[in-house]
């Protein structure tokens, strides 16, 4: 490797230092290797190097990182695919359950709430009109009128409370529905 990037003897040593410490130098570590003027231009040259070894391992470390990321992505689409055919014929054949020695396939049930887009689209327009920070009379405002341009406030529907609503309580609202799912479950 010292050949490949002309790195100093008593900067390799550092740079094992470095790697057996996580990257942490200790305060003796750090003074035996701080830049002084006689040879300030030698280790720049050196710790350079250095930087640009780190550099490639993180670039290689990287690249490496999204090939994995696309085999997992290939993997996890192939068992989606596979578990909605596995789902669509068990459905077709009504059954609910599959057991052997090793495996049990059946299907577990879930609720999810579902909103149509005209509900949130009132909600949001509803929300922004309450939201506006317009004083009553000129001057009275806590913020100054020309930084709300620049103000964000997020309002987040409460899935889970609405959702108890609806299911368990009964409350009936125009647009939100609680919808029952059958969830393929392999064990």
């Amino acid at each position: 490797m010292s050949s490949l990037f002309n790195i100093r003897q008593d900067h390799l040593s550092l740079l094992a230092i470095i790697e057996a410490n996580e990257g942490v130098l200790s305060e003796d570590e750090l003074e035996a290797f701080q830049l002084n003027q006689e040879d300030f231009e030698a280790k720049s040259i050196s710790y350079a190097f250095i930087i640009k070894k780190y550099e490639a391992e993180s670039n290689t470390i990287k690249a490496e990182i999204d090939r994995l990321a696309k085999l997992k992505k290939t993997a996890d689409n192939a068992a989606d695919r596979f578990k909605a055919l596995l789902k669509n014929a068990m459905e077709q054949f009504k059954v609910d359950k599959i057991e052997s020695e090793t495996i049990k396939i059946g299907f577990r049930k879930s609720k999810k709430l579902e909103l149509t887009d005209e509900l949130i689209e009132q909600v949001k327009t509803q929300i922004s009109a309450f939201t506006k920070l317009v004083p009553t009379e000129p001057g009275t405002a806590k913020i100054p009128e020309d930084m709300l341009d620049y103000v964000k406030v997020k309002i987040e529907v409460d899935g889970a409370g609405l959702k108890n609503a609806i299911d368990k309580e009964g409350v009936e609202i125009e647009g939100a529905s609680v919808k029952e799912n059958k969830n393929l479950q392999i064990r």
